[in-house]
């Protein structure tokens, strides 16, 4: 069993814990990105994940699901494109509070600054991999 905490510390001291359990018995989760056609900042993404799961032995985990209609993005809970979820869920550190649902192009705050897609650790880290200890190629965003 893996658990996940995520400790965020905002403006004013305000505490923030995230976590979720998920269980080892399937180390081999599904891995979706939710978009919507004519996003720059998904077109961008998709080569970088698929990278990044060739390296790992993954690509067969990736499934892309297109969020066509507000009424399909309100029952994704659809945060905007590209949103990717690893067994169900979003990558995002608090994405699970939110409820900005809707047809548009999602913007991650990272350590780097705002972005228009999810960083590399994030991924890792749903992956239950560590971050830290990958020996990937390029920054880890």
């Amino acid at each position: 069993m893996i658990v996940k905490l995520w400790l965020t510390i905002h403006a004013g001291g305000v505490v923030m814990i995230r976590w979720y359990v998920r269980s080892v018995a399937n180390p081999d989760g599904r891995i979706e990105v939710l978009y919507f056609d004519g996003c720059p900042s998904t077109d961008a993404f998709l080569p970088r994940l698929r990278d990044l799961l060739a390296r790992l032995g993954a690509t067969d985990r990736l499934e892309l699901r297109r969020v066509e209609t507000i009424l399909d993005a309100e029952r994704e809970r659809f945060l905007g494109s590209p949103s990717v979820r690893v067994d169900g869920y979003d990558i995002e550190p608090g994405a699970d509070e939110r409820t900005d649902y809707g047809l548009k192009c999602r913007l991650y705050r990272t350590e780097s600054g705002m972005q228009g897609a999810p960083s590399t650790d994030w991924l890792l880290a749903a992956l239950g991999l560590d971050p830290a200890s990958e020996n990937q190629s390029g920054p880890h965003d």
